[in-house]
């Protein structure tokens, strides 16, 4: 077995939490889970995963279809990456939904920073959009995380004309009041799906006070809550 897939199998054993993504429609779709389990000691070649909630009609789509989905987790200061389908769902009696997921070729590993941000959900109460100028229609965001000091998100590229470096106004919206934020372009990277990843810096002023406030810490707060609890259960 390579190193990487080794990763894989200490994570599985300390039941780490990790982000499914997929295709739905025109846009994509992510679900929370749990690592439970290698399958393969029960004849199975895949490994099993706790699952928060979602949509099960289209889980049960990808599953008769086949469908690629992507997985992501960190590890120490490293995010992981893999491609993989997922094989069945089963639900156990008061132990909720799980998913048996297929056992990957390969993992991709990347550096992550070592303060990482808070990955969100789709569940999340706070939204993001960016503010082009006056008389121009903001453009929504997808968070993909945040901290007090910056965030990535995903959007249509043909509405991003702005370069590295250039500065951005970001409204982040939570429990109903909108919050500016001045920030600065750090990377834009293409995502398969045509869409682009666009990381942010915010001023360090806005920063401390990012740090200091009680709607921020709510926010936070709120992601957090949306992640899966560990459970002492055994896997199936």
């Amino acid at each position: 077995m390579s190193t990487s897939l080794h990763v894989l199998t200490k994570a599985l054993e300390d039941r780490r939490p990790a982000v499914v993504r997929c295709r739905s429609g025109s846009g994509e779709v992510q679900v929370q889970v749990r690592f439970l389990a290698d399958g393969r000691a029960g004849g199975e070649n895949g490994f099993w995963a706790e699952l928060a909630g979602g949509d099960m009609a289209l889980i049960d789509g990808l599953i008769a279809a086949q469908s690629p989905v992507h997985v992501s987790f960190t590890s120490g200061h490293h995010r992981l990456h893999f491609d993989t389908t997922i094989m069945k769902r089963r639900r156990l009696f008061r132990r909720g939904e799980r998913l048996l997921l297929a056992w990957p070729a390969a993992l991709r590993i990347a550096e992550r920073r070592r303060a990482g941000r808070e990955p969100v959900g789709e569940q999340t109460a706070i939204v993001a959009r960016l503010r082009a100028g006056d008389n121009v229609p903001e453009i929504p965001l997808q968070i993909r995380d945040l901290d007090s000091r910056g965030a990535s998100f995903v959007l249509d590229p043909a509405q991003f004309p702005h370069s590295p470096g250039d500065r951005l106004q970001i409204c982040l919206s939570f429990a109903g009041v909108d919050h500016s934020i001045l920030a600065s372009a750090r990377y834009r990277r293409p995502l398969p799906d045509g869409r682009m990843r666009l990381g942010v810096e915010f001023d360090p002023s806005q920063s401390a006070s990012l740090q200091n406030s009680e709607w921020f810490g709510r926010a936070m707060e709120d992601i957090r809550a949306c992640r899966v609890q560990p459970k002492t259960e055994s896997a199936a």
